[in-house]
């Protein structure tokens, strides 16, 4: 089964015929990092197409600098990213220890992104199915990708609102309980954002709830024109603003003033916003990927191959200033 699992996934990254090696750890600029055990070209094959697909692209994610050269397998230094220090005074996403702030440079644990393990059957290894394996790594890619997306969401949207961070209420007809979105209310929040002139010329990027989405397709015929012309999760511009979708929603208060944590679940009254951002004021990085794997010859209990991975990674906004939200409103 070794032999025909390897000869799969060298056909499936085409590298042709090879030797088993032993377990790999790869760092965030894809350098291999550490030999652990033997017989592991499997894992250094599958970690080989997984970093070769992974991409932000159709994303927002894909427009903000990155900054992985400077990573560590999971750290990355604050000042390589360009992010100030006050940024995580109060985050709600990224809680840390206190710190000295007086210190410049911080070291940042990046977050550490594990996906579920796929158990596949040696008699799907030996059926027709082969593609079965691939189709895990696959899955498991998008699943890591997805969930950096959103945990960089939530980083971006403004923990509270001030003179530099904008809560715009939406002002439509009221639907499900929420007052609908409408263009205005996009274009108020950016007046706002020009006038505090902390914001520049830098593109400005809407990553809208599906509520809203539906809003603007309501409200625009040349907006819902463009829109189905473009492939899905595909950036189009529109009214000076590049806009983007995403099912996970950012959820504030009932008072509409304060962001709830990373993973805190909506109660009754909390309300969901559209996040804006300038493009030159966010930053990603990519840390190190990981596989943890269990062939099936090492599990005569269940006789099949299981799978995992793990990567580092972190989305911050480099200044608390310049960001708003389009809140849904009573």
């Amino acid at each position: 089964m070794t032999a025909l699992l390897l000869l799969f996934l060298l056909n499936l990254v085409g590298l042709g015929q090879g030797t088993f090696v032993s377990d790999f750890i790869f760092g965030p600029n894809h350098e291999h990092l550490q030999v652990m055990t033997a017989d592991s070209a499997l894992v250094e094959l599958f970690v080989g197409e997984y970093i070769r697909r992974f991409s932000f692209k159709g994303t927002w994610l894909d427009y903000v600098k990155d900054r992985s050269e400077f990573a560590n397998f999971s750290t990355i230094h604050m000042a390589a990213l360009g992010v100030r220090p006050n940024v995580l005074v109060n985050n709600v996403t990224y809680p840390i220890p206190t710190v000295d702030f007086s210190d410049e440079d911080i070291l940042l644990n990046m977050d550490k992104f594990d996906t579920e393990n796929t158990f596949i059957s040696d008699d799907i290894l030996f059926s027709s199915n082969l593609d079965k394996i691939g189709a895990a790594t696959e899955d498991h890619r998008e699943s890591i990708q997805r969930a950096m997306t959103r945990k960089g969401l939530h980083a971006i949207a403004p923990t509270s609102f001030n003179a530099s961070n904008f809560m715009q209420p939406t002002s439509g007809a009221v639907a499900d309980g929420f007052k609908k979105a409408q263009f205005k209310d996009f274009i108020d929040a950016r007046l706002k954002l020009y006038a505090t002139e902390v914001v520049g010329d830098s593109p400005l990027h809407v990553i809208l709830t599906p509520e809203h989405e539906r809003d603007l397709l309501e409200v625009d015929n040349n907006f819902k024109d463009k829109y189905n012309n473009t492939r899905t999760g595909e950036i189009f511009d529109y009214m000076g603003f590049k806009f983007h979708k995403d099912v996970y929603k950012v959820w504030y208060n009932s008072a509409g003033t304060t962001k709830k944590a990373w993973g805190a679940a909506p109660v009754a009254g909390d309300r969901y916003g559209s996040v804006i951002f300038p493009e030159d004021r966010v930053v990603k990085a990519m840390g190190g990927v990981k596989m943890f794997r269990r062939l099936a010859v090492d599990d005569p209990e269940n006789r099949g191959t299981t799978i995992g991975f793990r990567r580092y990674g972190l989305v911050l906004p480099t200044k608390v200033e310049g960001f708003a939200t389009v809140l849904a409103t009573p």
